[in-house]
C-alpha cells in the first residue's frame, strides 16, 4: 500500500523575500565572524606583549607569531638562542676558553669551636 503524499504547504513568504532573508542573515553572520576575529587578534596581540614582558631574557624581536601557539613556540626558540648567546658569550670573555668554575670550597667549621680548634680541624681535613 503506497502512501499518499501530501503536497508541501504554500509558503507564505515569496521567493524573494525568502533570499532577501537569507542574505540579511548571511551579512549579519559575516559580521560577527569579523568581529571574533578582531577579538582573536587582539587577544593575540596582548598574549604576545604578556608573554615579552614575562621573558625579559629573550630579545623582543624573537617573541613573535600570528596565533598563541606560534607565540609559545616562538618563545621557547627565544630562550634556546638567548643561553646559546650567553654561553658563548662567556666563552668569547675568556679568550675562548669555557669560563672557570671553581670546585667549591671546604665545608664552614662549626662556630662554636675554638680558634685553635678551628685550625687543628683545617689541617687535619688536609
Amino acid at each position: 500500500m503506497a502512501e499518499e503524499q501530501t503536497p508541501n504547504p504554500p509558503s507564505e513568504t515569496t521567493e524573494p523575500d525568502a533570499v532577501a532573508a537569507l542574505t540579511a542573515r548571511a551579512e549579519t553572520a559575516e559580521a560577527a565572524v569579523a568581529e571574533i576575529r578582531a577579538s582573536v587578534a587582539g587577544a593575540v596581540t596582548a598574549y604576545r606583549d604578556l608573554a615579552r614582558a614575562a621573558n625579559p631574557g629573550v630579545p623582543a624581536a624573537l617573541i613573535d607569531g600570528d596565533s598563541v601557539a606560534g607565540i609559545a613556540a616562538s618563545v621557547e626558540a627565544g630562550r634556546a638562542t638567548a643561553a646559546e648567546a650567553v654561553r658563548l658569550a662567556g666563552i668569547a670573555a675568556n679568550n675562548g676558553h669555557a669560563p672557570h668554575v671553581p670546585t667549591g670550597a671546604l665545608a664552614p667549621a662549626p662556630a662554636n669551636l675554638s680558634t685553635l680548634e678551628k685550625i687543628k680541624a683545617g689541617l687535619a681535613a688536609r
